[in-house]
This record gives structure tokens, sequence and C-alpha cells, in this order.
């Protein structure tokens, strides 16, 4: 993503930087992102569709998002309006969404998928520890 939020923004709203809050309770319900693929841009807006579920959202965040172009792999965590990709979480507006993804019954059978909450204070980025790549 380009620079994002940088020491002047000081904004914790939807598409704005992470608060460390924000980035601590995404992190520990792993269970509610949804798989999905950019496909298309528009200015600060991506489209996305679901990769296993029937929905197309729009997410907006306030900084040029010039690092997903159409057909990069992502995922979305409606509850905290949170995007994921492997440069990190970012905070975004979401419309069209489809709500969030239901709390499972046993949400300690995803204890090995919680992540830290760790936010990049320069940027208010969320630091994704739990999406590996090969950089």
């Amino acid at each position: 993503m380009s620079s994002g939020c940088d020491e002047s923004c000081r904004s914790y709203a939807d598409g704005h930087r992470m608060h460390h809050i924000r980035s601590r309770l995404t992190g520990e319900s792993p269970w509610g992102w949804r798989d999905a693929i950019v496909t298309g841009t528009e200015g600060t807006w991506l489209t996305l569709d679901y990769v296993t579920t029937k929905g197309r959202p729009r997410v907006r965040h306030h900084a040029q998002l010039d690092t997903l172009p159409p057909g990069t792999p992502v995922r979305l965590h409606e509850r905290f309006r949170v995007l994921g990709s492997p440069t990190g979480w970012i905070t975004v507006e979401i419309e069209n969404g489809i709500g969030p993804v239901p709390e499972p019954e046993n949400p300690s059978d995803w204890a090995d998928a919680v992540s830290p909450g760790i936010v990049h204070l320069r940027t208010g980025h969320g630091l994704s520890t739990d999406h590996r790549t090969e950089r």
C-alpha cells in the first residue's frame, strides 16, 4: 500500500489509522475473515469478490491502495472493518458487505490461529503476523 496514514493522520475512524485495540480484537477473532479477490479499483475504493461466499463488498481507505491491483488475494474482517493482505491490516469503510462471520460455538478451537494485535505507529497499519509470505 502506498504511504497510508502517516504522523499527520490522527483519525482512528474506519479507513484511517488502526487503533491497537481494534488490531487486538481482530487478531483474537481469526474466524471472522473471508477470503476475497480484488476485482476493481477506483481511487481509494476497492471492489472485492468473496471466494467461497456470495458477496461483492466495496472498501475504502483514505490512502491509495496502489499495491492491491485487480487479481490480488485479500481477506476482509467485516466485524472490525479490517482488510488483510500480505502487506498488513488496514481499517476500511465497507459498502455492500454481507455482515460479520458468526462467532463459532467453540472459539477455543481457533486458539492456534489467534495473532497478536501489533500496529506500526508511523503508518497506522496493523502488522500481519498471521499472514506468512515469501518476502
